[in-house]
Order: C-alpha cells, then sequence, then structure tokens
C-alpha cells in the first residue's frame, strides 16, 4: 500500500473532498510545520511529502507493527496465504503451490493424500483453462 498504490489512495481523496465541495490544497507547495520555532525555518519538503511519509507511511508502519505485536509468525503466514483466495485479489498472480502449502500446513487431518493430489490436479487444470485465457 505504502509504495504501489499512492496515486490511487490520493485519487480516492480528491473525489470524496470534490463531492463534498471541500478545499483541496496544492500538493506542490511547500510544507512549513507548525509551532513557533518552525515558522521562521524554510522548508524543502512539499504538502504530499508530508501527508505522503511524514504522516501516511508513517500510519502504515504504526498498523504494520500493531500487527507484527497481535500475530505470531504462523498466523501471518495463515492470513497470507489466506488472502490469495480473496476474489478481490483476482489481478495478483494465483498461486496453486500456496493454496496446496495453505492445505499441507494449515489443514493437514481436513484432507486425506488422495484428496490432496486432486487439489493439485484440480489447481493445476484451473491454471491451465482459466487463469491462462483472457475469455
Amino acid at each position: 500500500m505504502k509504495n504501489e498504490r499512492w496515486d490511487s489512495f490520493l485519487s480516492h481523496v480528491k473525489s470524496f473532498c470534490l463531492e463534498r465541495n471541500i478545499d483541496i490544497p496544492d500538493l506542490s507547495f511547500s510544507y512549513f510545520s507548525r509551532g513557533a520555532r518552525a515558522r521562521n525555518e524554510c522548508s524543502n519538503h512539499t504538502l504530499e511529502h508530508h501527508y505522503r511519509v511524514d504522516i501516511f507511511i508513517e500510519a502504515i508502519n504504526c498498523q504494520l507493527m500493531e500487527v507484527d505485536h497481535w500475530f505470531n509468525d504462523s498466523s501471518m503466514e495463515l492470513l497470507h496465504l489466506s488472502s490469495m483466495l480473496d476474489p478481490k485479489n483476482s489481478n495478483e498472480p494465483f498461486l496453486s503451490g500456496d493454496v496446496c502449502q495453505l492445505v499441507e500446513k494449515f489443514y493437514p487431518k481436513c484432507f486425506n493424500e488422495t484428496e490432496k493430489n486432486l487439489l493439485k490436479m484440480q489447481l493445476q487444470h484451473y491454471e491451465a483453462d482459466v487463469i491462462q485465457r483472457e475469455d
């Protein structure tokens, strides 16, 4: 999010502001921090840099630290592997190995060996028949 989706996020914010007649500052203007000492200092940062780096990325980093604190590595891996099953992620490359890894690691008692092999074959067919074809 912090590296790839800033422009998309910013366009959503701008459209939100336009719909509600909220003034949008020119993000190319220089940013001056507030405070008694800062008023006299010249800044080489723009408003966009301030909102993107000082606020947005800092907020994302705080959220990541909290997630790291609350979830152990195994839980994070489960979330990551499960996220590929979300239809919203259809623009992400489909990795059948991740689905098989999800089954092997987190659901070993739910699938017998025959079902695991069948799943692998079905995923290979899915990759060949569905993902490879644009239609």
